[in-house]
């Protein structure tokens, strides 16, 4: 390629020479028509006055209309603006090399003038001709134009001294045109003598900086190591130069992520710069600066800080206090106490960076944009996203003046504000700008760079939040694929990746391949000595506890936690965040072992460090206080979960759009606490929020984070009996279920039994087994299914169906639930009693007693052994089994049954309580039958005793009562009582039957009959 470009150039000066001495030297106008991007022609606009230099060999015409032709093509691609340049050129006051080349072209007829690379032109103005078509008014510089006298002087001692073409290759590296670069200094290398060691030196020097700005760094560290061993054998052991030499080694160490190679070759420039150079020479200074960071990288702050500022102290003595390098050691030392989680000092250096580079440096140089990003980088930390994207956004319009619009640090910014934007949820902005980065980087950058992996990475965040996890799992890969490529196989950066790999998959539940990931991570850790006792081990041993936490192994989750707290209190300061993260997931894992009090205390001690490091209103702390709130709802203790669910639903309306999703997670947590207060209209509210955020703003239509919503709110709506929203919501609920997961979903199989048992208590029996039969469709079908929800779905279908007077497929479901129930539950559970208890009344009503009696007595066999029975159920089973022995004449165990259950109930119950009448009522009628007449009598006067004393009397009841008791009375031959019974019998009758009633005919009749007994 450089002799390429060398002939051609030649050859136009050749031309240019010919042509010079036939050519009048009038002044004339060439034209040229291209596309350009639109923020390329508004620097030209804003730029008028100042200077254009086109970077390769300029292809002109003096055929305006040829020009149009090129510059309407353009008009196709509707990503750029059609451009005609006008250009005046004046052969008489400059001697840039041009040629007519109509000769020479196989393009015949376009009248084609060409001129020498990086021709430069004073901007004119422009002037818009139609839409998307733009006119560029040049003028060909003159020798002696000041600006560009200036500017070529300045130019001249940038490239230095050397050949035509090391100039060049030093040009092309200051244009970022790094492939050029390569092979300019590489065709000169194989051609340069072995012996001539310091153009070895010099070449391999150049091809390793042009393959570190590539982000390929191993090919140039071996550079760097060539250019080293031939720099060694012309210069001393303590020249300056080697210490040059030593540092571009170490930063590539530092990019490789070797931090220990790095900082021992930053030891040995220091070293040869102490020896050689005064103790304040701005070269100890840059290396100073250069330990510091690799300290801070490997959080070791306070030696990070010790060598800033000896850096500082240098400049402070050797440079103006306004001098723009200070700029850069202030920025420094803000991002360190950004990461020691001081953020007032941080602000404050970053505002000294900031007011010398605003006194020292244009308005719109790049060094102010980065500032302005060093800003936004803080406040990120901070929490405070607004005023982080505030900052980048004027970084970013700096960048867009003074920049190419294909500048890597344009795609750096907006990878800055693509991740704040990822913060905020605003999800397709945050894409927006991943890919514009990505599509500068690709033009700027090597395919395998690592700022490529960095924007793949972000890629991955974004989508892993948009909850697209095939699309984060791709993006994540990518990043690690480059990585493999250009970093060494322990570097930090793989880590992460594999990290974050494994977080992917743990969210899509394949917890083995999640351990994998992060078990890889564990084994670079392990293996590379800067990283086994560090912050990367100490996240990794957290993933790894994360992934155990979600499989359930609790003992196995709390011993990586443990593990990584080992690690973090003899790293970090007791108010570290990442400290804080662990202490996070030690009470995240308690919580879930029902440790409430030990999850409490390991949430406040996040809270503390939380409330000690960062702003009041950080979302940090709001996720602390949920976190808090939950523990308080699982203890019982609602008012205090409604309290800190209130504090992170303050910060969170503060600090979060109005849409956001974690505002409605908010909501829905408060609406859960008044549901377990039974303040269902509060709860009905609060639930209500959290559906129109979500309605709002699900990425899809089938959230079955709304779908839980809809779910519970159709609860609390039941709870307060309004049916009709309580199916509405149901409904709901279950369409988006059915879309979104496998037919045997059992969450399918929850929805089909809650509609069920609302269409049973509306009485639609129909619908309701409809349900029922659905949910045990699927409740059967799958492998995965608890068999208690299948004993509870049979026990349903088993009511529904005795509703529907369907005794035989009643019993067939209730011996179901019973099979599962008492092979899977202890002896003595009480939800064995309940179906015993059902399958026994079914008999009963089937009349088939014999077995009504063995299961009552079976549910009152459980209930007597159980620690928490309740003795008044137990006191009805024993009055049930009384009814059913009574009935198949067995007198005897009736008697025994009935007093069982008068003794619970006098204890139990007030002594003018309703269920002791009718067991008095039935003990009399026992007695009767076994002729012990004045038994009888005793117990059914007892039961007169409460229900005469009763506000609403059962009159009905009270009539046969006393008919009953007339009747022993009569036995016994005491007239007056039984007539005065009988009587009372009678008036019962008519209030509890009304006057013409065959019963009251009857009691009339006993009373006649007495009568004429006396």
């Amino acid at each position: 390629m450089g002799f390429f470009v060398q002939d051609l150039h030649q050859q136009i000066v050749e031309f240019y020479k010919a042509q010079s001495k036939i050519r009048d030297n009038d002044k004339f106008v060439v034209y040229r028509g291209q596309g350009m991007i639109p923020e390329d022609l508004e620097k030209i606009k804003e730029s008028q006055g100042g200077l254009l230099s086109f970077n390769n060999f300029l292809s002109t015409t003096t055929d305006e209309n040829v020009a149009k032709y090129f510059a309407r093509k353009e008009l196709k691609n509707s990503k750029v603006m059609a451009i005609i340049f006008q250009m005046e050129i004046n052969p008489m006051v400059s001697s840039v090399p041009f040629a007519e080349v109509e000769t020479e072209t196989c393009h015949k007829g376009e009248k084609e003038n060409l001129f020498s690379m990086h021709t430069v032109f004073r901007i004119l103005g422009t002037e818009q001709l139609a839409n998307r078509l733009w006119q560029v008014n040049l003028a060909l510089t003159s020798d002696n134009d000041p600006q560009l006298k200036l500017l070529a002087d300045y130019m001249r001692k940038e490239l230095g001294e050397g050949s035509p073409l090391s100039k060049l290759g030093h040009l092309m590296i200051k244009m970022g045109e790094f492939d050029q670069a390569h092979n300019i200094y590489g065709t000169q290398l194989q051609s340069t003598d072995e012996t001539n060691k310091r153009r070895q030196f010099h070449l391999n020097h150049q091809l390793a900086y042009v393959f570190n700005e590539k982000g390929e760094y191993k090919t140039a560290l071996e550079y760097y190591e060539k250019s080293l061993k031939a720099e060694m054998e012309f210069v001393g052991p303590d020249d300056p130069s080697l210490a040059t030499t030593y540092n571009n080694i170490a930063g590539v160490y530092e990019s490789l992520g070797d931090y220990t190679c790095a900082l021992s070759t930053y030891e040995k420039a220091l070293d040869i710069q102490k020896k050689s150079l005064p103790a304040d020479d701005l070269a100890l200074a840059t290396t100073y600066g250069n330990i510091g960071l690799i300290y801070k990288t490997l959080a070791e702050f306070d030696k990070a800080l010790s060598f800033y500022e000896k850096a500082l102290n240098i400049r402070q003595k050797t440079m103006p206090s306004n001098h723009p390098d200070f700029g850069i050691i202030y920025c420094n030392i803000s991002g360190l106490y950004c990461d020691m989680v001081n953020y007032p000092k941080a602000l404050d250096y970053s505002q000294k960076a900031l007011d010398i580079r605003i006194k020292s440096l244009p308005p719109k140089h790049p060094d102010l944009a980065s500032s302005y990003a060093n800003f936004g980088s803080v406040h990120c930390s901070m929490g405070d996203h607004l005023k982080a994207l505030e900052y980048y956004e004027k970084a970013q319009e700096i960048q867009r003046i003074s920049l190419p619009a294909n500048h890597p640090d344009n795609a750096t910014i907006l990878n800055c504000i693509g991740s704040i934007h990822n913060s905020m949820e605003k999800y397709p902005q945050a894409l927006s700008c991943f890919e514009k980065a990505l599509e500068i980087q690709k033009q700027a950058l090597s395919e395998n760079h690592r700022s490529l992996a960095s924007t793949y990475n972000n890629f991955g965040v974004a989508y892993y939040s948009m909850g697209d996890k095939s699309a984060a799992l791709s993006n994540y890969q990518k990043s690690l694929e480059i990585e493999q490529v250009t970093l060494p196989s322990n570097h930090p950066s793989i880590v992460i990746s594999y990290n974050n790999i494994g977080s992917v998959y743990q969210s899509m539940r394949e917890y083995a391949t999640a351990l994998s990931m992060h078990q890889k991570a564990y084994e670079i850790c392990k293996q590379n000595s800067q990283l086994n006792e560090s912050n990367q081990m100490a996240t990794t041993l957290n993933k790894l506890g994360s992934v155990n936490h979600a499989m359930k192994k609790y003992a196995e989750a709390l011993s990586f936690f443990e593990q990584a707290l080992e690690i973090q209190t003899k790293s970090s300061t007791s108010k570290h965040r990442n400290l804080a993260i662990t202490y996070n997931n030690l009470g995240l894992t308690y919580n879930a072992m029902k440790e409430y009090q030990k999850a409490l205390s390991y949430y406040e001690k996040t809270l503390e460090i939380e409330q000690k490091t960062l702003p009041e209103d950080h979302r940090d702390i709001a996720t602390s206080y949920s976190n808090i709130g939950i523990v308080y709802d699982s203890m019982e203790n609602y008012p205090k979960a409604l309290e800190y669910y209130e504090k992170a639903c303050a910060i969170r309306k503060k600090k979060l759009t109005p849409d956001s999703l974690l505002l409605a997670s908010t909501y829905a947590s408060i609406a859960s606490v008044y549901f377990s207060m039974k303040d269902y209209s509060n709860s009905t509210v609060f639930y209500s929020k959290a559906i129109a955020i979500r309605e709002e703003k699900s990425l899809t239509k089938d959230d079955l984070d709304l779908a839980t919503n809809y779910n519970n709110i159709a609860v609390a709506y039941n709870s307060m009996d309004d049916k009709s929203n309580a199916l509405r919501y149901h409904e709901k609920a279950l369409a988006i279920r059915e879309r979104a997961l496998s037919n045997n979903d059992m969450i399918i199989a929850a929805s089909h039994s809650s509609i069920a048992s609302i269409y049973y208590s509306m009485k639609n029996h129909e619908k309701a087994l409809s349900h029922y039969t659905k949910a045990l469709e699927i409740r059967e079908q799958s492998p995965s299914a608890d068999n208690l929800e299948l004993a509870t779905n049979y026990n349903n279908l088993g009511i529904v169906h005795l509703s529907t007077n369907n005794k035989s497929k009643a019993l067939e479901y209730y011996q179901k639930a019973l099979a599962i129930r008492a092979e899977r539950l202890s002896s003595d559970d009480l939800t064995l009693a309940t179906t015993c208890n059902s399958i026994a009344s079914v008999y009963f009503d089937m009349k088939d007693y014999t077995n009504a009696i063995s299961y009552y007595i079976k549910a009152a066999e459980i209930r007597e052994k159980s620690s928490c029975r309740d003795e008044l159920q137990l006191a009805t089973i024993y009055n049930n089994i009384a009814i059913a022995y009574k009935i198949v004449d067995d007198k005897q165990n009736a008697l025994i049954f009935y007093q069982k259950a008068l003794d619970i109930r006098m204890k139990k119950l007030p002594s003018n309580d309703p269920l002791l009448a009718s067991l008095y009522s039935g003990i009399a009628a026992i007695h009767s039958a076994m002729g012990d007449d004045s038994a009888a009598v005793e117990f059914y006067e007892k039961a007169l005793k409460i229900q005469e004393t009763l506000p609403s009397p059962d009159h009905q009841s009270m009539a046969t009562t006393y008919y009953n008791t007339a009747m022993i009375y009569r036995k016994l031959k005491d007239y007056t009582a039984a007539l005065r019974h009988a009587e009372k019998s009678v008036n019962s009758a008519r209030l509890g039957y009304g006057a013409d009633h065959a019963e009251v005919k009857e009691n009339q009749a006993l009373v006649d009959s007495i009568r004429s007994l006396q």
